[in-house]
């Protein structure tokens, strides 16, 4: 299964020196109107960099459904309106990794900016293969966000069905329960509810159903034109029209 992961893009351009010292404008986005995680992360930077002496403040800008869409694509638009403009007034940007290569041309390269150390922390595993163009790296994991496959446990056991394990076993656990609860009336059951909206969001889920079709476990995202890519892609087809909103009841 892939992982999402946000990036927080920098761009070094300006700072503002204020009378206690540097302020870092972060600029950054939530599907809430309110987000905890983001309000730790600048408490926990500013406490640390009061209590070493940094004179360092991270002034957290938010956007979010209370001021924009809930589409993260309008956030994006808003970045890329800014930066285009040459906007000196954020040193922060954090954007979701599917805008990468978009964003690439208006950042610094943070090897010139952050240690060795530090960078090696990040340098392994997933994020190995994201925030980094052509060995230039332009941005650093902030969060991770993972997606989960649920059942309906009721109709499970009702039916005396487990878990499905493939692509097809859904397919097949799916069409059976559908058909039996139609003998009893259900007509407006779902077999199976993708992650398929139309926003950015349906880049990720496809990736990740993608990856259910590599070769082997240890084996890379397929390209997009793979024979991978293209069986997940009919796949996707098969599962809509089955057992799910492609359904023709």
């Amino acid at each position: 299964m892939l992982i999402r992961i946000i990036l927080s893009l920098i761009l070094l351009s300006r700072i503002y020196v204020v009378v206690y010292g540097i302020t870092v404008n972060f600029y950054t986005f939530s599907y809430e109107d309110k987000c905890e995680y983001l309000e730790e992360i600048t408490n926990d930077f500013n406490d640390y960099s009061k209590k070493n002496g940094l004179d360092i403040h991270l002034n957290r800008i938010l956007l979010s459904p209370r001021n924009i869409s809930v589409y993260v694509n309008d956030y994006d638009s808003t970045v890329e309106s800014i930066l285009k403009k040459k906007n000196k007034s954020y040193d922060l940007f954090m954007i979701s990794a599917v805008y990468t290569n978009f964003f690439d041309p208006y950042v610094e390269n943070l090897r010139y900016y952050v240690s060795e150390e530090t960078l090696e922390s990040y340098l392994h595993g997933i994020s190995s293969s994201l925030g980094i163009i052509n060995d230039k790296i332009i941005g650093l994991p902030l969060y991770l966000e993972v997606g989960v496959f649920y059942s309906n446990k009721v109709l499970l056991e009702k039916y005396n069905k487990t878990i499905p394990q493939t692509w097809n076993q859904l397919i097949d656990t799916a069409s059976y329960i559908l058909e039996e609860e139609k003998k009893i009336g259900n007509n407006d059951l779902i077999g199976y509810l993708g992650y398929f909206p139309e926003s950015e969001g349906i880049i990720g889920s496809f990736i990740e159903f993608l990856n259910s079709f590599r070769a082997s476990y240890d084996m890379g995202l397929p390209s997009f034109n793979s024979q991978n890519a293209i069986d997940a892609l009919i796949k996707i087809k098969e599962i809509k029209d089955s057992i799910s909103s492609g359904i023709k009841k």
